[in-house]
């Protein structure tokens, strides 16, 4: 992606040397721009792709509402092939004016180049990597871009593509600067600092103040500050708001220091301080900052301000995790597409050398291929659909289940001879024993990812040979799905974990897997209004027992 240094910027597209017109005509012109054979054609040569494939692969770059691109791995210089609507918005560069060219341009005088050699160490490896670094868009004007980069391998394991999706970053680098700076500023001080707006209501607090005050600092956020803490003068008698310096300062007037009065802690001690007020610049009665000073409490700010760090430690390193999830997703994502993928361009060639030669497929085979090419397509919509709703059951939220009536019984078949067909003669050999009949209401196309998940699990994890047994019987007006196998199996400490997303128990290295399927497969179990439950051990096997409700217990988990 960005490789070296180089020229800034771009000879503007002649295209967009005329341009006019409302927003919504630009936008217009940047979708065309996005679909042209042009993009396509560049496309075409690094995924060797069928035209409906390489259009739904645009559609979906073209779709994400993050910047896009796609350069060949294969050319001199990493040229860009595709850049999706979203890039071109991010950097003010049509999608023409990108074409062909190398990622540099976005580079200027304050890209750090400790940035630039980490993308570079990727490439020269052939991994992914995410950085943040300084970028500039057409107008000059530089902002931050979250680039995260990942490579895109053929069926030999050869690096064609890399995907480089761009996030701006820049509202993130400024707000966290800003509070770095606020919270350096603020913590460097063991005086107790603190705002009120013109009512008196207390809008920040550091550390020291919080201290002082006897209060944590979200519980003195947004109340009045004089009723809380300087309610009533030394001798006790009432101190009313409008006799108040710092109220009075609050509301308009000039700033005050006064060097002797007394504040009221939350335990109900009072405690002698000097204070100044200096009202907020800005349009009057804005509020004003109160700076308080007791040399007694320095210890305990100290303590409050570690306090602090510590949350804030923790909150930055909760941001962090969840950044490196979302990669995980996105790498696992890139993956299990490829697989598929490179399935289908094989299929496709193999029938394209044959036609070459002269020999015309007959109408058996070509319903063969057509049958190998759908399986190969819900291959690929299972995983995708299968990343989608882990990615929504990770931020909480509730999947659209289509329910209907289920025949639990005849599912279970279905998915049965389906992995049966998949895994082929040398895998574990399936037992179904499922009478139809057994109906439920759900989501049909997520119960069979369910199943197809616990039923292939058991295949996968078994000897070849091995029996794999799958029970359906109803229960009240529900039914109960059990799969028994006598794989690999599980370690007890393990089992709770295996339906945490990404996780993979010890006992299926060298299997491949996500470590998806097993917290989607309870996620939607759960959103059916049923159970999931695991039983296993290493060398003897494992048993998954799944209840679900009937129609009044699914309606009310919907």
């Amino acid at each position: 992606m960005e490789t070296g240094d180089g020229e800034r910027g771009l000879r503007r597209a002649d295209t967009c040397a005329a341009a006019g017109g409302t927003e919504d005509h630009a936008r217009r012109a940047e979708a065309a721009e996005v679909a042209s054979p042009d993009v396509a054609r560049h496309v075409s040569a690094v995924f060797d792709a069928g035209d409906a494939e390489r259009a739904r692969l645009l559609a979906l770059f073209a779709a994400l509402p993050v910047g896009v691109v796609l350069v060949d791995a294969r050319a001199a210089d990493l040229p860009i092939v595709f850049a999706n609507a979203a890039f071109s918005a991010l950097t003010g560069y049509p999608v023409p004016a990108v074409l062909g060219r190398n990622c540099r341009f976005l580079q200027g005088p304050d890209t750090d180049p400790v940035a630039v050699a980490t993308l570079r160490r990727a490439l020269a490896a052939g991994t992914g990597c995410t950085v943040t670094l300084c970028n500039y868009r057409r107008d000059g004007t530089p902002f931050w871009n979250e680039l995260t980069l990942a490579p895109l391998r053929d069926t030999v394991g050869q690096v064609v593509a890399y995907v480089g999706v761009q996030v701006d970053a820049t509202a993130r680098v400024e707000a966290d600067r800003q509070r770095a700076l606020q919270a350096t500023v603020l913590d460097a001080t063991a005086e107790g600092i603190y705002g009120i707006d013109h009512a008196g209501r207390c809008t920040f607090i550091n550390p020291a103040a919080a201290a002082l005050l006897g209060y944590p600092p979200d519980v003195v956020i947004g109340r009045d500050m004089h009723a809380l803490v300087h309610h009533h003068r030394r001798d006790g008698t009432p101190y009313p708001p409008d006799a108040c310096p710092i109220h009075q300062a609050a509301a308009g007037g000039q700033g005050v220091r006064v060097a002797d009065e007394v504040i009221w802690r939350r335990d109900g001690t009072a405690v002698p301080v000097a204070y100044a007020v200096q009202p907020m610049a800005g349009a009057a009665s804005a509020g004003a900052v109160v700076t308080l000073v007791d040399v007694t409490e320095r210890a305990r700010a100290e303590q409050e301000r570690a306090a602090l760090l510590t949350r804030e430690r923790a909150a930055r390193a909760e941001a962090e995790a969840a950044v490196t999830q979302r990669d995980h997703l996105l790498s696992l994502a890139a993956h299990d597409l490829r697989t598929p993928l490179a399935a289908l361009i094989g299929e496709v060639q193999l029938r394209q050398r044959r036609l070459r030669r002269g020999r015309p497929l007959s109408v058996k085979e070509q319903d063969a291929f057509l049958a190998t090419l759908h399986d190969l397509l819900q291959r690929q919509v299972a995983v995708v659909s299968e990343v989608t709703d882990a990615a929504y059951l990770q931020m909480g939220e509730r999947l659209a289940l289509r329910v209907e009536l289920v025949d639990l019984g005849a599912l279970a078949g279905e998915v049965a001879d389906m992995l049966a067909h998949a895994h082929g003669a040398g895998a574990a050999v399936i037992d179904v024993a499922a009478p139809t009949g057994v109906v439920i209401v759900g989501d049909r196309d997520r119960l069979a990812r369910v199943l197809q998940n616990i039923i292939g699990n058991a295949v996968k994890y078994s000897p070849a040979g091995a029996p794999v047994q799958v029970s359906v019987r109803p229960e009240g007006d529900g039914a109960v799905v059990v799969v028994r196998d006598v794989g690999v199996g599980i370690p007890a400490g393990e089992i709770d974990r295996v339906f945490t997303p990404f996780y993979r128990a010890s006992t299926a290295r060298g299997v491949a897997g996500t470590g998806l399927g097993l917290a989607g497969a309870r996620g939607i179990v759960a959103q059916h209004g049923g159970t999931i439950a695991l039983e296993s051990a290493p060398g003897v096997g494992t048993t998954v027992t799944i209840t679900l409700p009937g129609a009044e217990g699914a309606a009310r988990a919907s």
